[in-house]
């Protein structure tokens, strides 16, 4: 549960870093907006560098295994 916490956690910290989710304090109250197009082309770009990354494990994997 604390691994899920933490992966949102840094998810939404991503998305605030890339500028997708912007945030702004004005007159005692905190404005959120959300640019819905860029969090879905950060999806997409953190999914498709997540399977590159699982893609190089399981190659990776295989020639250890090859090796024995």
């Amino acid at each position: 549960m604390k691994v899920l916490f933490f992966l949102g956690a840094l998810a939404i910290g991503g998305l605030v870093i890339s500028g997708a989710i912007k945030m702004q304090k004005t007159d005692g109250k905190i404005d959120i907006e959300i640019d819905k197009k860029e969090v879905a082309e950060d999806a997409e770009k953190f999914l498709e560098e997540g399977k590159e990354i699982f893609q190089k494990a399981e190659t990776n994997l295989h020639e250890s295994a090859s090796q024995r």
